[in-house]
Parts: C-alpha cells; structure tokens; sequence
C-alpha cells in the first residue's frame, strides 16, 4: 500500500497524557469530512482535545475531490495527521493503515460523514480511562441516527445493558451485529491491527469480524452512552460492489450471510460444551430476528418477501419460525407506538 504524507499537525506527536486515538477513513466526502472535524475541534475543550490523536486517511478520491481535500487540509489539517493513499485501496485497507500509525491503547472510528455529539468528549474519554487495567478489547456504544441536516432519523435497534463482558465465542456472536457500522467502534488498537480477521478485508461487513476477535480474546465494555452521530439515507459509494443498487444490495446481502456464517462456525468449533453449542445456535437465530427487525424500523418500505428473496440467493433463507417471531416483534412494536401517541394526546 503506497501513503503520501499530506500534514502532520500536533496530534501527530506521541504524548503520554493522550488516551484516545480517533480514526477517520474518508472517500470523496470533503464537505462532510470538515461536519466531522468541527465536531470535534468545534465542540470541546482544549483540555480534552489535549488528550486525543485524529488521524484522517484519505483513499485516493482523485480529482475534483483531491482539490477540494486539500483546501480542506490547508483550513484544518494542523490540527491532525493526514494520509493520503496513492490508489483506492478500500475502506478496510484505508482504517488498517490508519490504526497502524495510532499511538494510544485505544481507537475510535468516526466515518467521514458522521459526528461526534457536541460535548460528548468527556464521557468518551472516561469511558476508556475506566476499561483499566483489564483491557478489553471493545466499549460498545449505542448510536444516535440522524438524517443529513442533524435530526433524529430512525432507530437503532441496538439496546442493551450497561458492564462488562466477559471474553468468549458467545458473547462475541451476541455482540457482532452492532459492529456493522464502523462509527462509533472503540476498539483496542491492536485489535484493529491483529491479522486474525484479514480473511474479511474485501467483506462490506468486515467490521463484525474485528470486533467478534476483540470480544472472544477480551471482552467487552458495553456502554448506554450516545456519543455518536450516524447520518442515514445518504449517498453511498458502494460502486465497488457492482454498478446498479440492485448488484450492490445483493453483494451487501452476501457479505454479511458469509461474515456471519463464518463467525458462528468458528464459535461452534471453540465451544466447550453442548450447551454452549446451543446458546451459539440459538444466538444465530437470533440474529435474523435482529437484522429484520432493524431493517424494519428503519426502512419505511420495508417489503419482506424482497428481503427473504435475497436472504435465499446467499443460501441463508429464513425460517418460518424466524418469520413468526418477527412478525410477534414488530407487530408488538407497532401496538406500543400507538399506545405512545394515544398516551400523548390524552396527556396534551
């Protein structure tokens, strides 16, 4: 991979109070990247931007995107290490060589379209000073979804409790499908790095292998603290994976079927008993529940038989019982967001 070193401004410099390296892979987004930028510089003290390192890598967008990233670096760029990479070489290849140069235990990834919360900092920062001494590998954290001018847009069906968890196969399978976003992804550096998830470089969806290997080798620390932003419904550069949304749909669809068929036997085999086995199986069940019902809430024209029929051309249909309990949820949903409304107008 050939990197050109565009600036190194003062984050560049290994100081021993930073405990937070934030990773920021763009592609053809200068407008969007300074949003993200300011987000951070803009929006917190220097007493806590004294304790990060940015690094932006930018992927080879060619002209006219090169011109207007570089006017980008002449305006903000003293504030963080820049790379540019000579070719596009992808978005798993771009954050592997970002997290390469990080100098701190842990990393951050924050996509060139997305934000850091305004005055979320502080609690992120505490967040990693209170892994300690254990290390783990992960701090799960929950999104806001926002639509491109900063309102809430949908939701994200990633709820959970806050602690820690312990590392294992199982715990790690329950945890992949909330890494399918890379924004928002605080992992140990070296797991970013660690050459046990490469298999998945040319995957859309290889950020649930880095964080399954984070999890099983070190647990994780799950969090109910939104710090991050991620804007949905936008444009999307998927044109590496076929040249109609039809093509590209398909080959997300197949990404993930693979990544988490390929996680789930690697659990299997790493289980020490059948009961584990089980909880593994039944966990994988639980995973279509999960990416239907996200799918659900968070596309208005959701059409089942369209998301089964994709489903099946990966080899992965979904069940008649998986259908049931989706049905069960969303249709319980449904009744709970009336009740909602009804409640609000009778207190109005």
């Amino acid at each position: 991979m050939q990197l050109e070193k565009v600036n190194f401004g003062e984050s560049s410099t290994g100081r021993p109070d930073r405990c937070l390296t934030i990773l920021i892979p763009t592609y053809r987004r200068p407008r969007q990247l300074e949003l993200a930028l300011s987000s951070i510089f803009d929006n917190h003290s220097e007493s806590d931007l004294s304790k990060i390192q940015v690094i932006v890598g930018e992927d080879g967008s060619g002209p006219p995107w090169e011109e207007e990233y570089d006017l980008l670096w002449q305006k903000m760029g003293s504030k963080c290490m820049v790379f540019r990479n000579v070719h596009n070489v992808g978005m798993a290849e771009n954050l592997l060589s970002l997290a390469r140069h990080s100098q701190t235990m842990y990393s951050m990834i924050l996509t060139d379209d997305d934000s850091l919360i305004a005055g979320a900092l502080p609690e992120l920062l505490a967040l990693v000073e209170r892994a300690g001494a254990r290390v783990p590998g992960t701090i799960v954290l929950p999104r806001l979804h926002v639509d491109e001018d900063g309102r809430p847009r949908g939701r994200s069906a990633t709820v959970f409790r806050s602690g820690r968890v312990r590392p294992s196969g199982t715990n790690a399978l329950r945890l992949t499908p909330r890494a399918h976003i890379l924004t928002g992804l605080v992992l140990r550096t070296d797991t970013i790095v660690n050459s046990c998830w490469m298999w998945a470089l040319d995957n859309a969806y290889f950020p649930m292998a880095i964080q399954y290997y984070a999890v099983r080798d070190s647990g994780a620390i799950l969090s109910n603290k939104r710090v991050v932003a991620h804007t949905v419904d936008n444009e999307t550069h998927w044109h590496r994976w076929g040249s109609t949304r039809n093509e590209q749909s398909q080959r997300l669809y197949r990404d993930r079927s693979l990544i988490l068929e390929t996680l789930t036997n690697e659990a299997l085999e790493r289980a020490e008993s059948r009961s584990e086995k089980i909880r593994i199986l039944l966990i994988r069940k639980g995973l279509d529940i999960y990416w239907l019902t996200a799918v659900y809430l968070n596309d208005s024209n959701f059409d089942y038989e369209i998301y089964r029929s994709r489903e099946a051309q990966c080899g992965s249909a979904v069940s008649p019982l998986s259908r049931g309990m989706f049905v069960a949820a969303t249709s319980t949903g449904w009744m709970l967001q009336r009740c909602a409304r009804f409640a609000r107008r009778v207190s109005s």
